[in-house]
């Protein structure tokens, strides 16, 4: 049996290839035009000079009608008959943005409605030598608003409660309301006779300075017979840590278990070096046939939420191999609104070098965004910066139907499988604000909430948040301290500083002074701040010259906070005299903020 009859093998048909979208004009006149390379709908209008740079002037106030048409991608690729041969033909689609309708040659084959995970069809019957790939993404909040109309209540929050993708899209205080759509992943036709590799799924069993004990679960599908041989090796260091014969078998998962010898530890940023070990697993059919060759990092380290009652209430910290941590950092928000890949890859890196170079040695991925990336989560690794992870619910209450809970639970499982192996993993949390929603928030009112109603709706926030999230984080990474929701208790209360953790809004929402930063110091501060316009070279970059006063119409589109210039002028008042220069304005601004951010 040759090498290509026995593994799995794939063609990306996202990369280097003619995609197209169609550009209805009219009723009567529609055109297919080129699409932009990274396959998103804006870029595409954008290319083709349909609209201006959402990010430009007032550009976005124009651009609604994008997010309520239907959008058509096509491309056309060919396939060799030896891999219309084999036995198995899969396409996987690694991530669509968000209701789409997938044909292969006039075909449906998928029905995708989740943009936070991965999508795989059976190609066999429907591919040909020649190929039409057609995905038909439907508008977002026409498509959203079906799910809501069939609830008899309304829920807190926007039509993003019934969507899984990132809530910051459909408008937020630092974002405009533009919802693309798109291909944001790769597009791959994976192919296979007899065997096909999954995943593998690192455990630390027990860590000292002796020895770090793993075992590894190796899933794959196997229609193979006999032996074959692992090895488990660095390829940093060129050590082997496992070579053994063992046994395929037709449920697909082998676990095996090995051992690291006077392990070096991982360490976050400012304690020590984040260590990585290159784990290489290669497996070996009998005629020396590789059927896969995977490389795992994996950095020995334990890593601990501490709560215990003191004199103030009780702690919140973390242990990272022993030792409490100090923690320096920030929120992660996606670095780039359109969520356009090729963007965002290269922005994080920077943004996580700086964060290293800041002393950071944490970052909150925020939950109304979406799940760090491989790229990103990669990056923390290797700079040791401890990544705080959101489920990406935010600000709202949510639907726990059981078609709704089934959906989020395979989203939950999927992501947690891929990001739990990393060493940077610091803690999974629940949701962004909203149990604070829920309690300070005045939902019941606001949204003339029965008692009925409101009953309900906390035992379905129940229902996800401390019971289904915690049977599937139980199951599938139980070594990763889980907290339901951030913050715990809203700023408003005392209780907020003795214990959990806060985000402190009394500066800035409140209009109290900075010197409230002394006062009001909380065991875990995951969220403060304060704005300030951005300097008078980037302002330059987006603004046209006429446009460069202070509340322009423009400028006034790209502040998305319901009070933010009122908040800064207020504030600005208390320490600063007041200038008729926009530039002097905007440097003012700057260093309002730094004094409040120094006294944080």
């Amino acid at each position: 049996m040759s090498k290509s009859e026995a593994q799995d093998s794939s063609i990306v048909l996202t990369a280097s290839r003619d995609w197209e979208f169609l550009y209805v004009k009219s009723e009567t006149d529609s055109v297919w035009l080129p699409a932009s390379a990274d396959l998103n709908i804006y870029s595409s209008l954008l290319k083709n000079k349909i609209i201006g740079d959402p990010y430009y002037s007032s550009n976005a106030d124009s651009l609604e009608w994008v997010q309520h048409r239907e959008w058509k991608f096509r491309t056309h690729f060919s396939v060799s008959e030896n891999v219309l041969n084999k036995k198995h033909l899969s396409m996987i689609f690694n991530g669509l943005d968000i209701y789409a309708d997938v044909f292969l040659n006039g075909k449906k084959i998928l029905q995708a409605d989740n943009f936070f995970r991965t999508w795989e069809a059976d190609a066999k019957k429907n591919l040909q030598t020649e190929n039409d790939l057609l995905i038909v993404f439907k508008p977002v909040k026409e498509t959203s608003d079906t799910f809501r109309n069939a609830l008899p209540y309304t829920l807190p929050g926007s039509e993003y409660v019934f969507t899984r993708k990132p809530a910051f899209q459909f408008g937020w205080d630092f974002a405009p309301d533009l919802l693309p759509c798109g291909i944001i992943k790769q597009i791959e036709l994976v192919y296979w006779d007899d065997f096909r590799f999954d995943d593998i799924q690192l455990h630390q069993e027990f860590l000292n300075d002796t020895v770090a004990k793993l075992s590894a679960d190796i899933f794959y599908e196997n229609n193979l017979q006999g032996n074959v041989e692992l090895r488990i090796t660095d390829t940093v260091q060129h050590k082997t840590f496992f070579t053994r014969i063992i046994e395929l078998n037709d449920f697909g998962k082998t676990t095996v278990h090995f051992e690291i010898k006077n392990p070096k530890r991982w360490w976050c940023n400012g304690y020590g070096e984040p260590f990585l070990y290159h784990l290489k697993f290669d497996l070996i059919y009998y005629n020396a046939d590789t059927l896969f060759s995977v490389v795992r990092n994996y950095g020995a380290r334990t890593i601990e939420l501490v709560q215990t009652p003191d004199s103030i209430g009780s702690s919140f910290y973390f242990k990272l191999n022993g030792i409490q941590i100090f923690i320096k950092g920030a929120n992660y928000v996606p670095s780039d609104i359109l969520m356009r890949e090729n963007f965002m890859t290269e922005r994080n890196h920077e943004l996580l070098l700086d964060a290293q170079r800041a002393h950071m040695n944490m970052l909150r991925v925020w939950g109304g965004g979406t799940y760090a990336d491989e790229n990103f989560l990669n990056d923390c690794d290797e700079n040791g910066i401890m990544v705080w992870q959101d489920f990406p619910f935010a600000c709202s209450m949510y639907p726990a139907d059981s078609i709704f809970i089934d959906m989020v639970s395979d989203e939950i499982k999927e992501n947690v499988l891929r990001i739990r192996n990393h060493p940077s993993l610091a803690m999974w949390c629940g949701n962004n604000e909203i149990q604070e929603g829920w309690f300070n928030w005045d939902w019941q009112t606001q949204f003339h909430i029965s008692k009925t109603d409101s009953l309900r709706m906390w035992s379905d926030y129940e229902n996800l948040f401390t019971k289904k999230i915690p049977e599937l984080l139980n199951q599938y990474d139980s070594q990763t301290p889980y907290w339901q929701s951030s913050p715990s208790i809203g700023w408003g209360h005392k209780e907020s500083f003795e214990q959990g953790d806060s985000h402190y809004w009394g500066v800035w929402w409140g209009l109290e002074p900075f010197d409230s930063y002394i006062t009001h110091t909380g065991r875990f501060v995951c969220e403060y701040g304060f704005q300030s316009f951005p300097s008078m070279n980037c302002l330059k970059q987006f603004l046209k010259p006429e446009e460069l006063y202070l509340y322009s119409p423009a400028l006034r589109v790209h502040q998305k906070h319901p009070t933010g210039f009122e908040t800064i002028q207020t504030y600005l008042k208390r320490d600063f005299d007041t200038t008729k220069y926009f530039s002097d304005y905007v440097y003012i601004s700057q260093l309002l903020q730094a004094r409040g951010m120094s006294t944080a």
